[in-house]
């Protein structure tokens, strides 16, 4: 009896470590619609060039961190599952401000809007990029 005890806690601690996990893993994010910025309005110019002055500082302040940024519209891509980045110009050729999108976002247009875009910074590679984002303000 004793040892049916022990198998049945056993098995009940391992379900929730599993289930603490998974939900880690795999719990849904939070529309950025409702979310609120921790920085007041950024412009892609001059966000860009606080990562080329020192990227090592300014990872450590805007990492994990809801950033609303505003420039015009250089591109916008789509990949074959349907999702879609917008890169916003910094006046740099090689560096711009990549938005990836929340599903059910509109495209804007290229080159003609000046968009605000709301998102979480997650890591500079040959752009700044934001993941998780919205559209918060559109103007010509």
């Amino acid at each position: 009896m004793k040892t049916l005890i022990r198998l049945f806690l056993i098995l009940l601690v391992l379900a929730i470590d599993g289930y603490g996990v998974w939900y880690f893993l795999f719990r849904p994010n939070d529309s950025m619609k409702g979310q609120k910025a921790d920085f007041p309005v950024l412009l892609a110019n001059e966000w860009v060039e606080e990562f080329k002055i020192n990227e090592q500082e300014a990872n450590q302040r805007y990492l994990g961190q809801i950033v609303e940024v505003k420039g015009i519209v250089r591109e916008v891509l789509r990949d074959s599952l349907g999702g879609m980045s917008v890169i916003l110009e910094t006046g740099d050729s090689f560096m711009g401000v990549n938005c990836s999108m929340e599903p059910g976002e509109d495209a804007p247009s290229q080159g003609s809007d000046t968009l605000v875009i709301r998102g979480e910074f997650s890591a500079v590679t040959l752009d700044v990029n934001m993941t998780r984002c919205v559209l918060v303000s559109k103007s010509k």
